[in-house]
């Protein structure tokens, strides 16, 4: 981009999207990002009836998740718990894994640019993207597992 703007003196933008989440992305194997994660440790939960799940870090880590079909919305790891206790039905413990990675304490994304350029705004609500990951993690898993 800074090229183009330099050799052909032509205005460009980048835009990043942080924290996709949603159907068809990864969720085992340790390449998952945080949506996946959690939304799996609530599916095992519910399927072997285990009463705890673990919780990289406090739980109070701050990110902005977007659905694969829209735009963020901000919530700590442990609203996103909350959210998932009421779409899975169950409400198990949360081990707080204090030592595991967490990363920064807060990213978001500022979506004023893109609203004030191309009028666009977020549509999906996290809880109704997390119940649509949530039910197709929990097919996934069952077919993987053989459950």
């Amino acid at each position: 981009c800074k090229h183009f703007f330099e050799d052909f003196n032509l205005e460009v933008r980048v835009a990043r999207f942080h924290n996709c989440y949603g159907p068809n992305g990864s969720w085992f194997g340790g390449r998952e990002k945080a949506p996946a994660a959690l939304v799996r440790k609530f599916v095992e939960a519910k399927i072997k009836s285990s009463n705890e799940i673990e919780i990289w870090g406090n739980g109070e880590q701050v990110r902005s998740f977007m659905y694969v079909d829209d735009c963020s919305e901000d919530v700590t790891i442990n609203q996103m718990a909350d959210i998932l206790e009421i779409i899975s039905g169950i409400k198990p413990k949360r081990k707080y894994k204090l030592d595991a990675p967490r990363g920064v304490f807060n990213r978001n994304s500022d979506n004023t640019l893109i609203k004030e350029k191309l009028n666009w705004e977020p549509s999906i609500k996290l809880i109704d993207g997390l119940k649509i990951t949530f039910d197709w993690i929990f097919k996934e898993y069952k077919k993987k597992y053989e459950v």
